[in-house]
């Protein structure tokens, strides 16, 4: 099953956990994402999420020949760590790294944590 997929399949799922969400450490994340679907309308928001999930970018991953970091929120929900290291596996110069404790936005749940893993991956390029 493809990424767009795994995503597009949960996407009603994803967005009735958003209350739960928001007790499991996306504290400031999930009222952005409530705040802007109740700003543009619920109709927007799903037909923005729908657009967003409707192309498959697993083909293209092999092309991508840049180093890429993944930085993963251990407790991420919403996109899994399995759908990361599908794209690890897509990537062929990528490097994923797991975040404990994060959900899913690691910066803002883990900024330390984020910040000294993206710092250790930029001294590995030329």
């Amino acid at each position: 099953m493809s990424a767009s997929a795994l995503v597009s399949n949960r996407l009603p799922q994803l967005m009735l956990e958003l209350p739960r969400l928001a007790l499991a450490g996306e504290r400031r994340f999930v009222p952005t994402v409530v705040l802007d679907g109740l700003q543009s309308g619920l109709p927007n928001l799903w037909r923005a999420a729908s657009y967003v999930v409707g192309d498959d970018p697993m083909d293209i991953l092999p092309r991508v020949t840049c180093p890429t970091l993944l930085l993963w929120g251990e407790r991420d929900t919403w996109v899994t760590k399995s759908m990361g290291e599908q794209l690890l596996e897509g990537l062929p110069e990528a490097r994923l790294e797991v975040i404990r404790g994060a959900a899913h936005v690691p910066m803002v749940d883990r900024p330390e944590a984020f910040n000294a893993l993206l710092n250790d991956w930029l001294e590995t390029l030329d």
